[in-house]
């Protein structure tokens, strides 16, 4: 529910998580995802408190989310304290469902990223993929196709590491694959070429 039910319980699981994992370099931690909860000085104060409580972890394999829903990264990416780490952003077409321009998508995510582009992970993004909509042209008009065509292009001029969502979830339109089969015999068919065009663009692939 954006919030964490008990602190002390909170801290003393992720005391067991770090203690496993701290060791292995393929490892992130994220303190929390979508803290929608927290004013964003609150949430930030609680991020400080976990970097500063688990002082092992290095700081390059923390990744703090923005404030909200990971919307805005400025207030945490400006604490000195959160310095060296990296930053989690999450960005829709239902954040201005009414938009339909590519440059205004632009705008957006420029803002909420301010000047700390070079140390943020856009951890959330996506569009519908089962609709029948085509995101191989510039998009203008649409709100999905705009989106998907500005941030898409975005990320991959500026080399911004990101994470579409959803790669695969049952019964969401936004699902970029479907599985088939059954057992072990299992396979992935992709919902929207187009949009996997962009995706893959968007990873520099």
């Amino acid at each position: 529910n954006g919030k964490e039910a008990n602190r002390d319980a909170y801290f003393a699981m992720w005391k067991s998580v770090v203690d496993t994992y701290v060791g292995n370099n393929l490892v992130y931690f994220e303190p929390f995802n979508e803290p929608w909860q927290y004013s964003a000085a609150d949430w930030t104060t609680l991020a400080v408190q976990w970097v500063t409580t688990y002082s092992n972890v290095p700081k390059g394999r923390i990744i703090i989310a923005g404030s909200y829903s990971d919307t805005d990264v400025r207030v945490q990416g400006a604490d000195s304290r959160l310095d060296g780490t990296l930053l989690s952003l999450h960005i829709y077409p239902f954040n201005d469902p009414t938009q339909t321009a590519t440059a205004a998508w632009t705008t957006r995510l420029q803002t909420n990223l301010g000047s700390y582009a070079s140390r943020t992970i856009v951890t959330e993004w996506g569009a519908p993929m089962t609709t029948g909509i085509g995101y191989s042209g510039a998009g203008e008009g649409d709100n999905s196709g705009s989106f998907i065509s500005a941030i898409s292009t975005y990320l991959h001029d500026n080399t911004i590491g990101s994470c579409y969502w959803p790669v695969l979830r049952t019964a969401d339109t936004w699902s970029l694959t479907t599985l088939t089969g059954s057992d072990t015999n299992l396979a992935l068919t992709v919902t929207n070429a187009s949009g996997l065009a962009r995706v893959q663009s968007a990873f520099g692939l």
